[in-house]
């Protein structure tokens, strides 16, 4: 019974894992940055410039855009 219970848990944790695997790194999508201020702002240029560390960082695409 005990080797039931063994091997009844291990193959629980092997298939709950599966699906772990198989996910894609985050992100998957480039990043966009949606500001409610205009182009040129302070704020604006601030955030581009966070926005290019976080991108490196990352190693992920991103735009930063004035809405």
């Amino acid at each position: 019974m005990l080797r039931f219970l063994c091997a009844a848990l291990i193959a629980a944790a092997s298939i709950s894992a599966a699906p772990a695997l198989a996910q894609d790194s985050y992100p998957n999508k480039p990043i966009k940055i949606v500001l409610p201020v205009p182009p040129g702002s302070a704020l604006d240029i601030a955030t581009r410039a966070i926005g290019d560390d976080r991108r490196a960082a990352l190693g992920q695409m991103g735009a930063a855009g004035s809405d």
